[in-house]
């Protein structure tokens, strides 16, 4: 029982992370940063990125940077992108991935460790380098927690998941198409941390 309690924990990564900003929280107090208006950050973050099954493709280190701008001690504006370079489970082949967007986030404190909620808009595109490269639009969702540790810098723990329609097809070795599904809606997930300094 112990052991699928670990093994259910360990493949739901944003479980995890949401448990551990629960442990951080029960923990003891953080440096809360003065309240100062509207403030400007910037940082890296890295995680591991999924993919929906269709493509084939493994799950893979994700590295990137994001922009902050915090508008109210609640709501941050945020423009972010990141690359990771999974290989097709099919071929063996190393494809590219890249994404960009922007997005709001609320949180649910106003200082020290703060839960949020963000939403969003973006785009994304997969370079399979084997088959016909994909853009497509994006919606994102997630959830995730900041964490003051000190008035200058920031760390971030999210989870998010970037919604898009899209359709698959199977293609011949000269490069002609085979067959194809209907366009419908997929997901590719990010399970990050970052750090931020405000200025």
């Amino acid at each position: 029982m112990k052991a699928s309690c670990l093994r259910i924990l360990w493949t739901c990564p944003l479980l995890l992370v949401m448990q551990v900003v629960c442990a951080i929280e029960a923990g003891g107090a953080w440096a809360a940063p003065p309240d100062r208006g509207r403030w400007v950050a910037i940082g890296p973050v890295a995680g591991y990125r999924t993919f929906a099954s269709p493509l084939e493709l493994e799950g893979e280190f994700a590295i990137g940077a994001r922009v902050s701008l915090g508008v109210s001690n609640r709501v941050t504006i945020m423009i972010d992108g990141a690359h990771a370079e999974p290989t097709r489970r099919t071929s063996g082949v190393v494809s590219s991935v890249g994404d960009i967007r922007a997005l709001v986030s609320y949180g649910f404190r106003k200082r020290g460790v703060r839960p949020y909620l963000l939403v969003g808009l973006g785009g994304q595109i997969l370079n399979f380098h084997d088959a016909p490269a994909s853009a497509s639009a994006v919606v994102a969702t997630g959830l995730g927690a900041e964490i003051a540790l000190s008035p200058e810098w920031i760390a971030v723990f999210e989870g998010s998941a970037d919604f898009y329609r899209g359709r698959f097809v199977t293609y011949s070795s000269t490069g002609q198409e085979l067959s194809s599904t209907s366009r419908e809606t997929y997901a590719t997930g990010l399970f990050s941390a970052g750090i931020q300094y405000r200025f």
